[in-house]
């Protein structure tokens, strides 16, 4: 589970679902390290961190980088803050025009490409110079964690907590579009070596968010009851 701070009033929910629902449960599990330390403030039991599982993604070395920027999500979910994408990418030269945008919902600028089937998308990642996901708060940022795996490197924002969890701190910026446009320009000086900086998270991301072994944790967790 998840604690999606932004929505209203989700610190009165979270306690009733504690008292309804989680205080009675045998096993508790989150997705990340960052929610169990917010769960925590409601529920003084032991909880589990269970990774989602990735897309079925992987490094192609033989796919060109051949396309600047990325952006998959909710593009109208104001957490996702993708104003701060096009703010950004008006300050680069056919920045906005070049974006390839994935998802269920068309922010009305870029290229919009919609939901997309797991092979496209791992072209997409694979052909991807930056992921570009500058949300206030994500359970994990799957985009993060995909785009390394494909050897794209996500750009995300210091306030993002999940994104210090998961991502190496030189990918972090500051939430506002200066800011990320110059961790681009700093990034791409040096693009090959930092993106072996993704490559090498990546592989132990693989492992860690492949489907078969999220099964052997939610598995071990029963089992130990």
């Amino acid at each position: 589970m998840d604690v999606p701070w932004h929505i209203p009033n989700v610190e009165k929910q979270t306690k009733l679902l504690v008292e309804h629902f989680l205080s009675k449960a045998d096993a508790i599990s989150v997705i990340s390290f960052k929610v169990k330390k917010d769960l925590s403030n409601f529920l003084d039991k032991k909880i589990d961190v269970i990774y989602n599982p990735i897309k079925d993604v992987f490094f192609d070395q033989s796919i060109k980088k051949n396309n600047p920027f990325i952006y998959i999500g909710r593009a109208n979910d104001p957490i996702k803050r993708i104003n701060l994408v096009k703010e950004s990418l008006s300050k680069i030269k056919n920045g906005i025009e070049e974006i390839k945008i994935c998802g269920s919902e068309n922010p009305n600028f870029g290229n919009f490409l919609g939901v997309v089937p797991d092979s496209e998308l791992n072209k997409l990642y694979n052909s991807s110079k930056f992921v570009l996901l500058p949300s206030k708060a994500e359970g994990i940022g799957l985009p993060m964690i995909e785009g390394m795996i494909c050897g794209s490197i996500p750009i995300t924002c210091s306030d993002n907590l999940t994104a210090k969890e998961f991502s190496p701190a030189k990918f972090i910026c500051d939430p506002n579009a200066e800011s990320i446009v110059n961790k681009i320009e700093e990034l791409d000086k040096d693009y090959d070596s930092n993106r072996k900086i993704a490559l090498k998270m990546g592989e132990k991301y693989k492992v860690q968010f492949d489907k078969k072994n999220i099964v052997k944790n939610i598995l071990n967790i029963f089992n130990s009851k």
